[in-house]
């Protein structure tokens, strides 16, 4: 893969629309994802990244069209930002939700 050795993606405020790809998750080096202010929709593929071990950083605020469950992250990875009305989140404690 020509992106093996990425480190950050941040892709904030461009308009981007579809899902969000697996293969960001097997990207070994990968800490810092910067999703936010987009148009992603569909549901986010947590089970993917659950094996992540570099990611630290994880943003997808803003992606009024995003679903899912990030629980299976908490703890994983180190910040998780989402809006609380796109993401369900079981521990709170990553979505700043109490």
């Amino acid at each position: 893969m020509a992106l093996e050795n990425l480190q950050v993606l941040w892709l904030l405020d461009n308009h981007f629309s579809g899902t969000i790809p697996t293969q960001l998750a097997s990207l070994p080096y990968l800490t810092d994802i910067q999703l936010a202010h987009n148009n992603f929709s569909g549901t986010f593929p947590s089970k993917s990244f659950e094996n992540s071990t570099s990611l630290d950083h994880l943003v997808m605020t803003d992606n009024p069209l995003l679903v899912g469950n990030v629980s299976l992250l908490c703890g994983t990875i180190e910040d998780i930002q989402v809006d609380s009305r796109m993401i369900v989140c079981s521990c709170c404690v990553c979505c700043g939700r109490t």
